[in-house]
């Protein structure tokens, strides 16, 4: 039974394991076991692992600590000037310029030392602290204890040239250096810290009983090729068995956002029922945000606690003037519409706020003023998917900004009955077949409804937003004639399940972890 393992070890294995055999040991460090390139630790990471799940060794990790000096620690260990090997650290500087002069202003001080600013605050903050000079009528002079410390090491000095002699030192290993001395030199940035894995590799005594059928004269052939075959050498050798069960690295395909994926699918639906897309910039102004849709002035959705209100530019541009003056009379009397309006002065200076978009609704709008403009003929069909913004409470169920897709039907046959067609048969292909509908109100459409869908993980019915028929109020000012117009609007939500997320705010997160799982969306 060895001998089929040794057998079926990978090259990789078999390089380890006479790496243990060649030292006669049963105890080695990973970085012991490997050259000097990547490459090389890589592969012996490899092997280790594979023998590990063979059950052929174990490991031993340890995190450790390797700290050398940052470039300003080896700055403060330049020769001084005096001949000495004192450091360049900013209190021993600023002593030799005091000891210099004597005694000189404290003021002149910072002028004839190069220190930054901070360097100053802390070596003459050091100086005075540790009573190394004395301040007499605004002139500074060394203290004897200060004569003293210029001519001798600090501990601090010392554990820098201790740290000087290594490229990298093992932070643990250093017992001869007080703990506090190394944290003092890693707070004032004289030396950096990585943190690095230490890993033993112990053979188990399975490993043991193996080894001695480890050998460089084993040769195992990995492949069969011609020249094998035509020289017969295949009959003298043994090929390495595989092991089909053997664990193996996971292949992680490119894809896109999972999220991305359910936005290009809804788009794909909408077209595959012969919707054309409306766009538009998230920027617009009140006037095709609300006032268009028969949104009044005064209602609260307008306030500043639900819209985010544009600082720069604060102004938009109004349409026509026709156009102006037919939405102005809808609000205020009701116009040409048969309504008899809010009955309130509509300002003009109201609606050329600007504000990021709260809903794409104000696309449909700005499609219809357009179908008036082209004078193009009907029955036309519009979607819209993008990007809203609202000054909501961010929670696990709402955010600040979010997608929604709409869509429009202009066609003087349309119905309510064709309104809930087109709603089934969009939720129905995102997964939902069961949709019911509740009477809704909104201020632009009638009669309007209200979408629930259900979710059959949750045995539960969710709502998804509202749909409607426009008013005339909203349809007659932009479209200039009462033309059926049925209008929806629904969030996103719905992939929320799908995903198995139970806070929206997921929706825009780069973890690699999970984007790796995320099922890929499938169209239903």
């Amino acid at each position: 039974m060895n001998s089929l393992l040794a057998q079926s070890l990978h090259p990789l294995e078999r390089k380890l394991l006479l790496e243990f055999k060649r030292t006669n040991k049963n105890r080695m460090l990973v970085d012991d076991l490997v050259g000097s390139s990547d490459r090389d630790r890589t592969g012996m990471m490899r092997a280790s692992e594979w023998l590990r799940k063979r059950d052929l060794i174990v490991e031993e990790r340890t995190e450790l600590h390797k700290i050398k000096l940052s470039e300003r620690g080896k700055y403060a260990l330049k020769i001084s000037k005096l001949g000495t090997s004192m450091s360049g650290l900013p209190e021993r500087l600023l002593a030799r310029k005091i000891a210099d002069k004597g005694s000189l202003p404290i003021r002149d001080l910072f002028g004839i030392c190069e220190l930054t600013k901070e360097e100053y605050r802390y070596g003459f903050g050091f100086l005075k602290n540790n009573r190394y000079i004395e301040i007499q009528k605004g002139n500074v002079s060394l203290s004897p204890k200060g004569t003293e410390f210029l001519i001798q090491s600090s501990p601090l000095e010392e554990a820098l040239q201790r740290i000087s002699q290594g490229k990298e030192i093992i932070e643990e290993n250093m017992t001869e250096i007080d703990p506090s001395i190394i944290q003092a030199l890693f707070h004032r940035g004289l030396v950096t810290r990585n943190t690095y894995l230490n890993i033993v590799v112990v053979l188990t005594e399975k490993g043991l009983d193996l080894l001695p059928l480890i050998s460089e004269e084993l040769e195992v052939l990995e492949e069969l090729t011609s020249d094998i075959l035509i020289s017969n050498k295949w009959q003298d050798h043994i090929f390495r068995p595989y092991d089909i069960n053997a664990p193996v690295l996971p292949r992680i395909p490119g894809k896109r956002h999972y999220y991305r994926q359910v936005t290009d699918y809804i788009r794909d639906i909408w077209l595959s029922l012969g919707f054309e897309e409306m766009t538009g910039p998230i920027i617009q102004p009140c006037f095709w945000n609300f006032d268009a849709l028969f949104v009044p002035q005064d209602h609260p959705a307008r306030e500043m606690q639900d819209t985010f209100y544009m600082k720069q530019p604060a102004f938009g541009k109004l349409p026509s003037a026709n156009l102006v003056t037919a939405v102005r009379q809808a609000h205020e009397n009701g116009g040409n519409t048969g309504s008899e309006g809010w009955k309130y002065k509509w300002s003009v200076e109201e609606a050329k706020k600007n504000v990021l978009r709260p809903h794409t609704t104000v696309l449909s709008a700005r499609t219809l003023a357009r179908l008036r403009e082209e004078d193009q003929r009907y029955p036309r069909k519009f979607f819209s998917l993008g990007r809203n913004f609202r000054n909501e409470t961010i929670t696990w169920k709402h955010l600040a900004e979010f997608d929604q897709t709409d869509g429009i039907v202009v066609d003087p046959d349309a119905t309510f009955r064709h309104l809930v067609g087109y709603l089934k048969t969009f939720f129905s292909r995102l997964g939902f077949p069961k949709a019911r509908f509740r009477p809704g109100y909104f201020p632009y459409t009638e009669p309007s409804l209200e979408i629930d869908v259900y979710y059959p993980a949750r045995k539960e019915w969710v709502e998804f937003g509202g749909a409607g028929v426009f008013r005339p109020e909203v349809v007659i000012p932009l479209l200039g004639e009462d033309v059926p117009v049925l209008a929806w609007g629904p969030g996103l939500r719905m992939i929320m399940d799908h995903y198995k997320i139970d806070d929206m705010r997921r929706f825009y997160e780069s973890s690699l972890g999970f984007l790796r799982n995320a099922k890929l969306w499938m169209e239903v």
